[in-house]
């Protein structure tokens, strides 16, 4: 079977769709990220 023969993929080809990534504010993800890091740390540290 090819690539996407049974055209699944939403291509997203809408332009009169207003862009929302400009008006969008970043997702601040450093403490879950500090967390499993620190987590992964001990995990490493006990092997």
């Amino acid at each position: 079977m090819g690539f996407d023969e049974l055209n699944v993929i939403n291509t997203n080809s809408d332009k009169t769709k207003k862009d929302d990534d400009k008006n969008s504010k970043p997702i601040d993800l450093t403490s879950q990220l500090s967390s499993a890091l620190a987590d992964y740390k001990t995990v490493w540290d006990k092997s």
